[in-house]
């Protein structure tokens, strides 16, 4: 079972186009690219605004906007 948005989906999801949730997710099916934040990622992940967490066993990498 995954959560997506408010809805629970109990099988995966596959699309043939681009999948925009609420403004705040953006996945374009013909790059293969995602945003967060943003409908137009120029990178494999693209974060629109804010800050990053990244959290492993052992460590966390925050990664902070220095104009923010």
């Amino acid at each position: 079972m995954k959560w997506i948005g408010k809805h629970i989906v109990t099988s995966d999801v596959t699309t043939v186009d681009d999948v925009n949730l609420s403004d705040g997710l953006f996945v374009d099916d013909s790059t293969s690219r995602v945003g967060i934040g943003t409908s137009s990622p120029s990178e494999a992940l693209e974060l629109g605004s804010g800050n990053l967490r990244l959290n492993g066993d052992s460590t966390a990498i925050s990664i902070y906007d220095a104009d923010g």
